[in-house]
Order: C-alpha cells, then structure tokens, then sequence
C-alpha cells in the first residue's frame, strides 16, 4: 500500500525562487541599471513576481510502482531486462531473506 500511494520523489520549484533567480540574472547581464530607469522598485518587484507566478514550473511526483510500471512497460528491452534483473535483485530478495530468516528463527 505505501509504494502504491506515498510518493517516493518529489519535484517543485517555488515562485521565490525564480522570482530571485531572475532579478540575479538581470543584475547578472547588466538589465536592472536600464529597468529602473523605466519602473521603480516596487514595480520591479511586483513584475518579478507576476513573471514568477506565470512562469511554468515542473512539479513531478513518483511512487514506486510507477517507476516499475514505466520502466516495464517503457518498451526497451535494455531497459526491461535491467529493471526486471535490479527489481529482483533489490525488492524480491530482500523480502525473501527476511522471510525465510523468520521462518528458521520460528522453527
């Protein structure tokens, strides 16, 4: 249930961040000296922020039997050999050592 439902990985960019990162690169190349001759501070502010706000930012989340599920069925037989010998080797052994590691401390 939990490799079902609880993400694994996440990805997301905050609008603080690119709102930074793009007041960076226009002091970075030299823009912001000619920007405020056009627009004071506050309007650079809030341009830098509606520009963060519209900006497309990645957000990607993964669980575990999504990265099976596209690694399987990704149609590359490099790809689904490899996954099929590292799944094996890293969820099915393990579980089975723990299994059979119970099932002698049981007996």
């Amino acid at each position: 249930f939990g490799t079902h439902e609880f993400a694994v990985g996440r990805l997301w960019i905050e609008e603080a961040v690119v709102s930074t990162r793009a007041r960076d690169m226009l002091e970075a190349k030299g823009y912001m000296d000619m920007i405020s001759w056009f627009a004071t501070p506050e309007k650079i502010k809030e341009l830098l922020q509606e520009f963060a706000h519209a900006f497309p930012k990645p957000h990607a989340e993964t669980t575990v039997v999504r990265a099976v599920e596209t690694l399987l069925f990704s149609g590359h037989v490099y790809t689904m050999a490899g996954s099929i010998a590292l799944f094996i080797g890293v969820l099915v052994m393990p579980v089975l050592q723990a299994l059979l590691a119970t099932m002698l401390a049981y007996y």
